[in-house]
Formats: structure tokens, sequence, C-alpha cells
């Protein structure tokens, strides 16, 4: 159930870009210039899967980073250089994006298919797409809309002003979405996508504070437990699973964990 979700919330977030994107993107793109790549992409990113399901919370994290600044372009996946040491992936709201091995991995596999035809943008959308049907067991699954450019400016101030941070208040987190032209139900949707993956210590700092009527005493004993120690909020033993049920008495759904106040970012 939780996958699910996080995976109609891939589904949304890609529904809103393409809205706001060129009308010459369309299903089957690439059918004659690079017949197969999407078998490419979905092969690679269900082999990581298989040999860790954090590869495809990783992937679902990365669309929406990228997604929300600047559009899904492949902004994020730009690494810095001596002309723009600080690209979008070295922002401090991006500490933690993962999954770039494996998106060097299909890209490298792709140009060997099919030399400069494919996007990295269109590749980050295929790999979101499968790894969010992946993990849904293939209950959530959509035809992806393709033929994106690459873009070529990435800033670390606009991930930082543009993406919603852990500690915003849902009066913040609606108007940040606002600004995007997310509805409220898109958000509380999009916020399903935190059903898999890890969180990290350095976000949830604020939580182990909270009160009563805002988070279960025993869940918070339980979160300040696991980040007591460790400075670095990427360290793999600073990194809790996202997903409450998994280690304290289960909750179903989504919704409801929230109603009983049992969920560790403010928002």
């Amino acid at each position: 159930m939780m996958r699910t979700v996080a995976a109609v919330a891939v589904a949304v977030l890609l529904a809103a870009a393409v809205a706001a994107e060129a009308s010459s993107l369309k299903v089957g793109y690439y059918d004659k210039s690079c017949r197969g790549v999407e078998n490419v992409v979905k092969w690679h990113v269900a082999r990581a899967i298989k040999a860790n399901r954090k590869s495809g919370a990783a992937l679902v994290r990365l669309i929406f980073h990228d997604c929300f600044v600047r559009g899904c372009d492949a902004s994020v996946l730009l690494d810095p250089t001596p002309e723009n040491p600080n690209t979008e992936k070295t922002a401090p709201i991006n500490i933690g994006l993962a999954a770039f091995d494996l998106l060097d991995d299909i890209k490298s596999a792709v140009e060997d298919r099919c030399p400069g035809v494919v996007s990295c943008a269109d590749i980050l959308i295929f790999a979101a797409r499968d790894a969010a049907s992946l993990l849904s067991n293939g209950h959530v699954h959509f035809d992806a809309l393709a033929g994106r450019l690459d873009g070529v400016h990435s800033h670390a101030a606009e991930a930082q002003q543009d993406l919603p941070d852990s500690t915003f208040t849902i009066a913040e987190l609606i108007q940040n979405f606002k600004r995007k032209n997310f509805t409220i139900e898109e958000l509380v949707i999009l916020s399903g996508a935190h059903a898999v993956g890890v969180g990290h210590c350095s976000s949830l700092r604020a939580r182990l504070t909270a009160p009563a009527d805002q988070i279960l005493p025993a869940y918070r004993g339980l979160l300040a437990g696991k980040c007591a120690k460790g400075p670095d909020p990427i360290v793999p033993n600073n990194i809790r699973d996202e997903d409450a049920g998994a280690v304290a008495a289960a909750v179903p759904g989504f919704l409801p964990k929230l109603r009983k106040v049992k969920d560790f970012l403010d928002n």
C-alpha cells in the first residue's frame, strides 16, 4: 500500500510537469530513433532495485528534486565545474540525493545503443516511472511522454529557494506548491512519496523535541535512539527507514499514520 502511494505521487508529479512543458512531448518518442530504449532503462532499474530497494526510492526523490526547480530537464544531474561550482547537486537541500551512479550506467548503456539520441532528462523520467512501477509491484504504471531537452543551467541557489524544506509548516508547504501550480490535493499525494526510502536525521532533528500532540512520544523516543549519534546526515548509520510501520506498530495507510501523529517530518 505504502509503495503504491509513492508510485501515485510520481505519476501526479509527472502529469503536472508535462502540463507545463512543450506540446512536442509524446509517448513513443524514440520508437524510430532508439527503438527499445525504455526496455534498456527498465532492465537497469529493475536490476538495481533487486540489489537494493533504496535505489528505487532514490530515483523517486531525484525526479521531484529535478522537476520542481526548472522543470524536468535533468539539471539536478549536472556536476559542478570551475565555471559553475554551485550546481543544484551541491545545494544543502539536495544533500543525500543518490542514484547518480545508476543513472550514469543507464546513460552509458543507452549511448552504446543510440549515441547522442536520448536526453538525460528523458532517461530520468523513464527511470523514475519504472522505479514507481516496480516499487508498487506493478499496481501503478503509465506511459511516459518523452522528447525533452537537457538543461544547461543549474544553480544551487535556485534549488535552495524552490524546493520545500523538511521543516516547513503546512501553510508554508501550501504556498510553496501553489507557486508551482500544485493544488493542496496534489501536495498531499506527493507527500506520499515519503512512504518509501530513508530519511536523514538532519531533516528530523526538530521532531525530537516536538510536543506529544505533534508526534507520538514512543515514536519520538524511537527516532531519538536512531539519531543519537553521527554528525554527518548522510552516513548510512545516521539514516532511518521512513516507513514507521517497519520499526513500530504498523498503522495501515499513509493518511491514517499522519492522523495518528506518526510522521517524523514537521510537514
